[in-house]
């Protein structure tokens, strides 16, 4: 018997999850799924994932990186 391990991401103040709600699917890495989770719009605050409908309902928002080509418009 072969047990695979895969990883997923869930809001924690609505149980949202990657893998369902945002199809994602499941990950081979703890890693990866955080970084997808990121990439997607999830908080991490004091230890808790936030995901992005949450967040806009308590008025978070990243604040965009500015890009190289960005940077160097006039």
């Amino acid at each position: 018997m072969k047990v695979d391990v895969l990883y997923d991401v869930f809001c924690d103040k609505c149980g949202r999850s990657l893998s369902k709600d945002y199809a994602s699917g499941l990950f081979i890495s703890a890693g990866t799924a955080e970084k997808e989770a990121k990439r997607l719009g999830f908080f991490e605050i004091g230890g808790k994932r936030i995901c992005p409908a949450c967040a806009e309902k308590l008025s978070l928002k990243r604040v965009p990186k500015k890009t190289h080509a960005a940077s160097s418009r006039a």
